[in-house]
């Protein structure tokens, strides 16, 4: 929910104020687990300040004023509510204000760059681009974008507190819910208590979570739904084609099983014989298919959202349903061979 209360021409203490109060009371709604506000959220298009971030205390380098480091402000558990992991130190919290040292919480990406490792930053400074107008920030947190897109995991962003600077004039209120059953009841309510703070705020893009994905992951999710269906057309043409060679070479084998059948070998045994050798052949397949499949990853890795390049459903899954088509593949045609009589097979051929 994105509020504007400075289109009504309140200056940064009103602003601030108003962004307290909204926190405040809206803990007591009902159903609401976490919530916070953000300047420019990871979703949507409302630009943000950017420019180079430097360690205190480290020597210039041409390389680093070159880096865009993108520069956010947030409320108090900003990171809770969005369900980014803080991977070393903790969350903004209500302490962190104008009386308070100066905080920051910096992206994975960027703490490893800054000081070779996400615990290495914790307590340690960074000097903000001019723009931002700020002393020496500490190093508070440091969270981890995740598998949420594969922009954000290389992300290098740097958020500080709207309670020690000047909040922004629209900052979007993130709301997490218990279950996506209460999100459009909770809006109403949500509402509601903004409009007794202030009863001429301004209150725009009420928007649930995957209305903000769809057109993030719009083009990812259009390249998996052609991936996928390049998938299973490959693995129909599999299926079509290992039936037919293995039926086929059980059938060519029509001859040898008369001359079994015909020296008193019993059907039973003839059939696990012809299933036992196409089985090693599936086998022998799947296992160079697998090997294939696992050096393959490393490509598949930069292009997979919230899935394992090695997900062992998949894996397991296709192989049983090739080992189940060569099982039919195999015993069909067999099954048809021994029923035949074998004299009449051999007058045959």
């Amino acid at each position: 929910m994105r509020l504007d209360p400075g289109l009504l021409g309140y200056k940064a203490p009103r602003l601030e104020a108003i962004y307290r109060d909204v926190l405040r009371q809206l803990k007591d709604v009902p159903r609401i687990e976490s919530l916070s506000l953000v300047g420019s959220p990871p979703f949507g298009s409302y630009g943000t300040l950017g420019g180079p971030v430097t360690a205190e205390g480290s020597s210039p380098d041409p390389a680093s004023t070159r880096i865009e480091v993108g520069i956010h402000v947030a409320g108090p558990r900003f990171f809770h509510a969005m369900g980014l992991s803080i991977v070393a130190g903790r969350d903004f919290e209500e302490r962190d204000d104008a009386s308070a040292t100066p905080v920051a919480i910096l992206s994975s990406a960027e703490a490893v760059r800054l000081f070779g490792s996400d615990r290495n930053a914790i307590g340690r400074r960074v000097i903000p681009p001019e723009e931002l107008n700020s002393p020496p920030l500490q190093v508070v947190g440091v969270f981890d974008t995740g598998r949420t897109t594969p922009a954000l995991k290389e992300e290098r962003a740097l958020y500080t507190t709207f309670l020690q600077r000047p909040p922004g004039r629209a900052m979007t209120l993130v709301v997490k819910t218990a279950s996506a059953g209460d999100l459009q009841s909770i809006a109403e309510a949500v509402r509601k208590s903004i409009q007794k703070i202030d009863p001429v705020m301004p209150i725009a893009e009420i928007r649930k979570g995957e209305d903000h994905a769809a057109p993030e992951l719009g083009a990812v999710r259009l390249t998996a739904e052609v991936a996928m269906l390049l998938g299973l057309v490959a693995l129909t043409l599999a299926s079509l084609g290992l039936y037919g060679v293995i039926s086929y070479a059980v059938s060519v084998r029509t001859r040898e099983i008369g001359i079994r059948l015909a020296l008193g070998a019993h059907s039973t045994n003839v059939r696990a014989l012809i299933i036992r050798q196409g089985m090693l052949l599936t086998a022998v397949g799947l296992v160079v298919g697998l090997i294939v499949s696992l050096m393959a990853t490393p490509v598949l890795k930069s292009m997979l959202i919230n899935l394992p390049a090695t997900d062992p459903v998949t894996f397991v899954g296709v192989s049983a349903l090739l080992v189940a088509i060569a099982l039919a593949a195999c015993y069909v045609p067999a099954r048809r061979a021994t029923r035949i009589d074998p004299i009449a097979t051999l007058r045959a051929e």
